[in-house]
């Protein structure tokens, strides 16, 4: 378990995590002084005026500060001397925070002066779990430029997902000169705890060594098998089919009983500039569901550009169970709705962010681009407030069956304060998108 240093006080990531990134403790505080006795006489009338109940506590507390940032500081310049008397020094410190104090200040001279290979041997030196975590976060912190309150901001969902040397990790491959490899990747992996995040570790890393090296970047999954071979492959195959898309069809179709599961993957990428090829692939996949989720995805895309040629191309297909697919995509790229895409961002409403042409909220006349719906009337004819809905929510409440109707309370963009907002009915229709 890592330390991290915040205004002077050591902190553990689980109390971090326990707190907000702001929250503030109370250090444990010795034994307050006994109240001195008043004597009987004349001196009894006031107590010596430089006697406080606390001022042998925040004596204790500021001198103990001071040793912390001395041994920062020492463990600095050691570093900076000579590593290995660094090492030395720090097997003789046996209290947590001295030697979480030496350690921060050790590897913010090793991550001023080394590579990360150098860096990273420097952390396998460390036998003890928790003096790698704060070895490892302090190289984040100085690599990463962040303070320590943005380490926890900007890191904290990656650290407790993959533990410190997962977050480094991934920090590291996913930035441009870093110098990061496969045998970085495959060393760090086993730092991180749990079967699945391993793999999705080993799946980001990969997928931003697959431009690099991909062959070296395909065997950071060896030894996966099931479906953490399969997210791996998958995810690995999108990668490497932003670059080459060619290599990412030939290298998916060599992939035994998993070629037709990748293939599909890669349909959406392909159709978006070759129809007639993203058809021919979806011919080759045999495997039964893995061709009705490549129907399915080869729809939506369809529908998106064309609905109406999407639905033609769907009532030529010859099986019940891909023509079922492919209007579940099409659905999905052009539903039964009124034509609207919205955005639930904001705290106040649904903003209109755009119209479909020749769709009920275009012909309407009523709504435009930035409005902002505040309410939706529910099949029971009870609004239903937009501020702060789920999106999938919202959609259901608008999407229904073709010929229905629905209600909407609408705001016109930049409506003055007080301005009530009124009332749109709009009909279903099926969508058709239609790319100029």
């Amino acid at each position: 378990m890592a330390l991290l240093i915040i205004s002077g006080v050591w902190w553990s990531w689980q109390s971090l995590q326990s707190n907000s990134a702001t929250a503030t403790t109370r250090p444990n505080l010795p034994p307050q002084p006994t109240r001195p006795p008043v004597q009987k006489g004349a001196e009894s009338e006031s107590e010596p005026s430089a006697w406080h109940p606390l001022s042998a506590a925040n004596s204790s507390i500021q001198t103990t500060l001071e040793q912390r940032l001395n041994l920062t500081a020492l463990g600095a310049q050691t570093a900076a001397a000579d590593l290995d008397q660094a090492f030395a020094k720090l097997a003789t410190l046996t209290e947590k925070a001295d030697y979480s104090a030496f350690l921060r200040g050790m590897f913010e001279t090793v991550a001023r002066t080394s590579t990360p290979d150098t860096a990273l041997a420097a952390v396998r030196r460390l036998e003890a779990k928790d003096k790698r975590g704060i070895a490892t976060l302090t190289l984040l912190r100085l690599w990463s430029g962040s303070t320590d309150e943005e380490l926890v901001t900007k890191f904290g969902g990656s650290i407790q997902g993959f533990g410190e040397a997962g977050a480094l990790g991934i920090f590291l491959a996913k930035k441009t000169g870093s110098g990061f490899t496969p045998e970085m990747a495959r060393s760090m992996s086993d730092e991180v705890p749990g079967t699945w995040q391993k793999t999705e570790f080993l799946t980001q890393s990969a997928v931003a060594l697959a431009a690099r090296d991909p062959d070296a970047a395909l065997a950071l999954g060896d030894g996966l098998t099931g479906g953490a071979q399969r997210h791996f492959q998958r995810n690995f195959a999108q990668a490497l089919a932003k670059d080459d898309l060619s290599s990412a069809l030939s290298w998916a179709k060599a992939q035994g009983e998993n070629s037709g599961e990748l293939l599909a993957s890669l349909i959406p990428k392909q159709a978006e500039t070759d129809t007639d090829g993203a058809l021919r692939t979806l011919a080759e996949i045999k495997d039964p569901r893995a061709a009705a989720r490549a129907t399915e995805q080869l729809a939506a895309s369809f529908a998106s550009k064309d609905t109406a040629a999407a639905m033609q191309w769907m009532e030529s297909l010859q099986d019940p169970e891909q023509r079922k697919a492919a209007e579940r995509g099409i659905q999905r790229a052009a539903p039964v709705g009124v034509g609207i895409s919205i955005d639930a961002s904001n705290p106040l409403g649904l903003q209109i962010t755009s119209l479909v042409d020749n769709s009920p909220a275009s012909r309407s006349g009523a709504l435009r681009q930035g409005d902002l719906i505040t309410a939706i009337a529910d099949g029971n004819g009870q609004w239903v407030s937009a501020q702060s809905i789920e999106l999938g929510r919202a959609t259901s409440l608008i999407r229904g069956k073709a010929g229905t109707s629905v209600q909407i309370q609408v705001l016109p963009a930049n409506a003055a304060p007080g301005t009530q907002p009124r009332v749109v009915t709009l009909p279903r229709e099926q969508i058709f998108n239609r790319r100029r």
